[in-house]
């Protein structure tokens, strides 16, 4: 299920999406796609780095427009993650962005897996 999205991104994570996705060679959606998909599967929903930080800081924070095709799974994943943390769609998504990269950054996760998974095909729509 496709939706169109407008996510605030500061000018770190526009650096460090931009970066990622050239890395990757995948488009800012499919990265996008794989950093909702990672946050959702992240075992560990005890991690800190899991949730939202209370204050958002949104300084400097530019539009960055996003078509999303994800599973509907997937969407009533996100929307349940977004209730529990008291949140947008739009917030968490800039979140799962940031998340990934971390963890990208830190070794945590393959720049591999994440180019394999974020073009996956869905079969839950």
């Amino acid at each position: 299920m496709r939706r169109s999205l407008t996510l605030e991104v500061g000018a770190f994570g526009r650096s460090a999406l931009r970066d990622e996705t050239r890395r990757l060679d995948l488009s800012v959606e499919e990265f996008v796609a794989g950093a909702a998909r990672y946050l959702l599967a992240e075992d560990d929903a005890e991690r800190p780095a899991r949730r939202l930080p209370d204050a958002n800081v949104r300084a400097q924070a530019e539009a960055v427009d996003v078509d999303l095709d994800l599973e509907m799974g997937t969407w009533r994943a996100l929307d349940a993650e977004c209730r529990r943390q008291g949140v947008t769609r739009e917030e968490l998504l800039v979140h799962a962005v940031l998340f990934l990269i971390a963890d990208l950054e830190s070794g945590r996760v393959s720049h591999r897996l994440v180019g394999r998974s974020a073009g996956r095909a869905s079969s839950d729509r």
